[in-house]
């Protein structure tokens, strides 16, 4: 009976921790990760074969795609997590909201496809980049029949990771298999879109396991309409001051430029694909809360995700500052040696969205406030045009990551003065704990790194030595989040 107890106990504690926030934000880094670890791990091998034009000509199309791809898809992503989480329990009423908001984007993705074939056979400009568009266009329908907004409204994070996983695993070896020279880059362009969205083609036949097809008599689609809108606007205010950069610099300067500022922005990416996928995490699970009326545990949450994520985002950004030239060496190449600036200007944006996507998604979103998070997001956006306009010209690659920088500073200082709550809790993060250790810790790195040769023992031992160094200050200056972690793990 003690073993049996024992066992049931065991159960019920793995089932804690499966559907408890720490495990879901693990599933969904993997989710995210798996999303730019293709390119870490292949860029190696492919940019010494395609070279920064090739690579340039398929970022510049990847970039171009995705306009298209947020027109079909429109605010989803977002508002579907919430939706899904608001009637989670209700197998009828989660059936009911994932088709209309599926059938909204079956529309759109039709209509989609009507702009791109006509953009593509008129547009002059694309008459090099043709045959690649068209072998790429599938990412729109994936992103459209994907339905990872529903699996995470759901908080089913690690079906989706293993998925993801899985489908990446098998494209990264044909990369490596298929990809041999210049002549292979239309097949790269193909391989690269089947890693990107195959998975979400398993996504949409497993659908059944959730969901029901509910009575057609039900289906309410013009309430939907009004919020995704919003939501579309704050998706392509996003977009322009992302994707937006590689569209200039493709059109206004060269695919040089634009390969250098791929080889920084897809390192950039994964770290922020690290420090946002906790905001992904908590949206359904703070929505409930504030459906609920649990507003002290909300603002509790919110202060500790934002804490945390303040101190892990500070650390990427001192490490990748002083080891930049040595990462952009290793995963891309000498002929990259200009993006180690590039990548330099860059890396603070991975503070700032950190923040913003916890002020953003989190706080603001599911208290109703999503305008708030538009106008910061269209404000970004304007100015990231005009910057962009500005420096291209003359700076290249550099002038648009500058214009980058600063749209994420106007989204960060308007989302920060948008609500007293938002500043109470920004007022109680003890930055000058954080930034001194993590100036500390790198400055001994940069002391350590210098006396190792060999570029990857450089990279993980004197990152071992940073981490070690950045807790251990955190710990003996007694940092508010660094003590509660402390407690949590004696709990445990």
């Amino acid at each position: 009976m003690k073993e049996a107890k024992t066992a049931n106990e065991n159960e019920k504690e793995h089932m804690r921790f499966k559907g408890s926030i720490g495990y879901n934000y693990i599933m969904n880094t993997i989710i995210q990760g798996s999303a730019y670890i293709l390119p870490l791990i292949v860029n190696p091998y492919v940019s010494g074969i395609l070279g920064p034009e090739g690579m340039g000509k398929v970022s510049f199309v990847t970039a171009v795609l995705s306009y298209f791809t947020i027109l079909a898809v429109l605010g989803v992503p977002t508002y579907g997590v919430r939706e899904v989480s608001k009637v989670k329990g209700d197998r009828e009423k989660v059936s009911r909201t994932v088709y209309e908001i599926l059938n909204i984007n079956l529309i759109m993705g039709f209509l989609t496809y009507l702009c791109f074939f006509i953009y593509v056979l008129i547009s002059s400009g694309m008459t090099e980049y043709r045959e690649l568009l068209l072998v790429m266009s599938p990412t729109v329908l994936l992103n459209i029949i994907g339905l990872d907004w529903m699996y995470k409204g759901l908080e089913e994070f690690s079906v989706i990771a293993v998925r993801n996983v899985i489908i990446k695993a098998i494209a990264i070896g044909m990369i490596f298999v298929c990809i041999r020279d210049k002549e292979d880059l239309i097949l790269y362009g193909l391989l690269t879109v089947c890693a990107a969205y195959g998975s979400n083609l398993w996504n949409f036949l497993g659908k059944k396991r959730y969901i029901c097809k509910p009575k057609r008599e039900k289906r309410e689609i013009r309430k939907h309409i009004m919020p995704v809108l919003i939501f579309f606007s704050m998706t392509v205010a996003t977009t322009i001051y992302t994707n937006l950069d590689m569209v200039m610099l493709g059109t206004m300067k060269n695919d040089y430029e634009a390969g250098i500022y791929d080889a920084a922005s897809k390192l950039k990416i994964i770290l922020v694909s690290a420090v946002s996928s906790l905001g992904t995490v908590l949206l359904p699970r703070v929505t409930a809360l504030v459906n609920q009326g649990k507003m002290d545990e909300f603002r509790r949450i919110s202060r500790h995700a934002l804490a945390l994520i303040i101190i892990f985002s500070f650390s990427l950004a001192v490490y990748f500052e002083v080891n930049a030239e040595s990462l952009i060496g290793l995963f891309s190449g000498k002929a990259f040696d200009d993006a180690v600036p590039v990548l330099r200007v860059l890396v603070p944006t991975i503070i700032l969205i950190g923040i913003t996507n916890i002020t953003g998604i989190q706080m603001l979103i599911p208290l109703g406030r999503e305008k708030v998070v538009l106008a910061s997001e269209i404000a970004g956006a304007i100015v990231d045009l005009l910057i962009n306009m500005i420096l291209i010209p003359q700076y290249g690659a550099l002038g648009a990551a500058i214009g980058t920088l600063i749209a994420e500073l106007i989204v960060f200082f308007i989302q920060a003065a948008s609500a007293d709550y938002v500043r109470k809790i920004l007022c109680s993060i003890q930055f000058c704990k954080i930034g001194f250790s993590g100036i500390t810790a790198g400055i001994l790195m940069l002391l350590f790194g210098n006396c190792i040769n060999n570029v990857i023992w450089k990279l993980l031992c004197s990152g071992i030595l940073f981490y070690l160094l950045y807790g251990a200050l955190l710990f003996i200056m007694r940092e508010r989040e660094c003590r509660w972690i402390l407690e949590k793990i004696k709990y445990k």
